[in-house]
């Protein structure tokens, strides 16, 4: 019995029933044209591949192949291409996805290539202009997504990152358009972010400078500041005292030596505290310790 658990094991693979005629391979290439999921959407060689797991007989194969061409229902690859061009086009997609789709399916690089060039010089295509009107068509508005998802459903759709930023910008809603941190700062609560970075041991001018990072509006965080603290809510002056003592002992500091004062100082002043409550602390923590 095989160890499950070991990293070497690979359970065998179910071969197919191999084909004993060319009759034999010939349906299982109707079934994958006609029965499959991708019915109608299989080129040359993907249908190569399948039936190669039917026989290795390439006369059987090719023949097999053949009668679906000639009645019109296996595409050669330039045929395919053109096809699925001119069909990505009407529904609005650019080339980045018809080269990427194409690839997938096995088709020469050289061919898809040419024929896109081909189609787009004939139809006087203008990936630019087409990007634009879909984006005018199919959002009224950018109330509900953000710039990140915008740009990743049309490069997603085959258009290149700088048709798909000019296109954004002709829409007569883009001065609304949104980053994902631009939504997540209207909806922060300031006061609920101040009660967090105090508790934190932060000062409020660090917590201010990290709520600018992030786009949230602090025009009014001095006056909800003074506002909690006048609730009783926090209290910088009491946090930042405690959080002295904790320093002190943590890093064996003398706040008597000079050195070792002006380290516990800057540490405090990096966290964001003021002067005032700085001194205040410093005020407090050597009463205690005397």
């Amino acid at each position: 019995m095989p160890d499950f658990f070991d990293d070497d094991y690979k359970p065998k693979q179910r071969k197919l029933p191999q084909a004993t005629s060319v009759e034999g391979v010939h349906r299982s290439a109707t079934w994958h044209m006609y029965e499959s999921d991708k019915a109608f959407f299989l080129t040359e060689a993907e249908m190569r591949v399948r039936l190669e797991r039917k026989t290795d007989n390439q006369e059987w194969i090719a023949e097999a192949i053949q009668r679906l061409k000639n009645i019109g229902d296996l595409k050669t690859d330039q045929q395919f291409t053109q096809q699925y061009i001119e069909q990505s086009y009407f529904g609005d997609y650019g080339a980045g996805r018809v080269y990427d789709v194409l690839i997938k399916k096995l088709i020469p690089k050289k061919i898809i290539l040419e024929e896109l060039a081909a189609y787009q010089k004939e139809k006087g295509i203008d990936e630019r202009e087409i990007v634009t009107n879909y984006i005018q068509s199919y959002y009224s508005s950018f109330e509900k997504t953000s710039k990140e998802t915008l740009v990743r459903v049309l490069t997603k759709r085959g258009f290149k990152h700088e048709d798909v930023e000019y296109a954004i910008k002709e829409h007569h809603d883009y001065s609304n358009l949104k980053t994902k941190m631009e939504i997540k700062a209207e909806k922060t609560d300031v006061a609920a972010e101040i009660k967090k970075g105090e508790r934190k041991n932060k000062g409020l001018r660090a917590i201010k400078a990290a709520l600018q990072a992030k786009k949230v509006d602090v025009s009014n965080i001095e006056k909800i500041a003074d506002e909690l603290a006048r609730n009783d809510e926090i209290d910088f002056f009491e946090r930042c005292k405690d959080y002295l003592a904790v320093y002190v002992n943590k890093k064996r500091l003398d706040t008597s030596d000079y050195s070792d004062k002006s380290k516990a100082y800057g540490h405090l002043n990096q966290r964001g505290y003021s002067s005032e409550e700085i001194k205040f602390a410093f005020e407090e923590f050597e009463q205690t310790d005397d």
